[in-house]
């Protein structure tokens, strides 16, 4: 049985927030994702959280999008 996915936003709180968005099926999902792929940032778990859809959200991810 295929799951539906959709996009979740996850910000690592390192000293500034970086928020990157996650395509995966659940909130724990992309928790899960986002610490694989981006552990290299940032090694502590707490630091993880899941955003809502929210303009300030959006306007985070593009900017980090548009810096690398």
């Amino acid at each position: 049985m295929v799951e539906n996915k959709k996009i979740f936003y996850v910000a690592i709180d390192d000293g500034h927030e970086q928020v990157y968005p996650v395509y995966a099926c659940s909130l724990w999902h992309a928790l899960e994702i986002a610490y694989s792929k981006y552990s290299h940032i940032c090694c502590d778990r707490h630091k993880y959280k899941i955003h809502g859809k929210n303009e300030r959200v959006l306007h985070a991810a593009n900017r980090r999008r548009k810096a690398t």
